[in-house]
């Protein structure tokens, strides 16, 4: 099996242009240092970030164009230590590990890009099930 290196997270960040992309309330320009701030040291900082692509980058289990760099950005950045550092959840849920939250997100985008590959096929006479 051939698998592709994720690129380095400085390295998406850096050939991302927010300006030009696009998530569910209009321009991504806020999106790059929503996710710098995934690592940030102070735990609240930590969770408006994650909120963030949450609410923002992958509203209401939609995909947006700034989707995938952020996708890309979260996968890189899982090994870092600093994704073990809590965050909030819900009101009323203890913190938990930023990891595992990302981890989730990641697999809500995967879920999404799913469904709308296989509503593509359907649209175009190619049912999966063939």
């Amino acid at each position: 099996m051939n698998l592709t290196a994720l690129p380095e997270p400085a390295v998406v960040l850096a050939e991302t242009d927010g300006g030009a992309l696009e998530h569910a309330y209009g321009t991504a320009e806020d999106t790059p240092a929503q996710l710098v701030a995934l690592l940030d040291g102070d735990q609240r900082v930590r969770s408006q970030a994650l909120d963030h692509l949450h609410h923002v980058v992958h509203h209401q289990n939609a995909l947006y164009v700034a989707t995938v760099p952020a996708a890309l950005y979260v996968a890189g950045i899982l090994s870092d230590p600093r994704t073990a550092l809590p965050v909030d959840k819900r009101p009323r849920d203890f913190p938990g590990p930023m990891r595992a939250e990302l981890l989730g997100w990641l697999n809500s985008v995967a879920d999404a890009a799913d469904d709308q590959a296989e509503a593509t096929m359907r649209r175009f006479g190619f049912p999966p099930e063939d």
